[in-house]
């Protein structure tokens, strides 16, 4: 399976509910003009941030005329503030990748990011929706806030379904 999932009824529930999702949503077809602007979530710890670099300067090369846009934390966007092939970079709070004692922080607090989240995401004008961590709570946050955008990543932690466009 390509769940990355260590327990396996975890794994087996995840897919299931992908398996559902894709009876439900059919995903649209292949676009050749994607649009002009390309929104990039990379909101991960700061070794994944530093590893996607290879990834901007590749689609600048490839559609010199796009604007993009980055989400991502505060370390990532003091790495990558100097990249020319990144127009724009915005900085969020993560809650969900730090851990936290009690249960009402952890819920409530990394809720309240979550939202936070969808809200940027809509704020922002863009025709491309590319989460570089694969990340459903990525993935459902683009969906919810700019269902017309098109949407590209990978299914790794279930949420394929809602994806225009699955990454390998």
């Amino acid at each position: 399976m390509k769940y990355v999932f260590k327990k396996r009824r975890v794994r087996w529930f995840v897919w299931l509910i992908d398996q559902i999702g894709f009876k439900c949503f059919r995903r649209r077809k292949r676009q050749d003009d994607l649009g002009k602007t390309f929104l990039v979530i990379r909101v991960d710890h700061l070794g994944d941030v530093v590893l996607s670099e290879p990834f901007f300067r590749e689609l600048k090369n490839q559609r010199p005329e796009t604007k993009t846009i980055l989400i991502t934390t505060d370390q990532g966007k003091a790495v990558l503030n100097q990249r020319p092939d990144i127009d724009e970079i915005i900085a969020i709070q993560a809650s969900w990748f730090s851990p936290s004692k009690r249960f009402v922080e952890k819920f409530w607090g990394k809720f309240r990011d979550w939202i936070s989240l969808i809200c940027l995401i809509r704020s922002i004008d863009c025709d491309v929706i590319i989460d570089l961590r694969g990340d459903f709570r990525h993935i459902l946050a683009s969906k919810i806030a700019k269902p017309s955008a098109w949407l590209i990543s990978y299914g790794i932690t279930g949420g394929g379904f809602l994806l225009d466009c699955e990454a390998p």
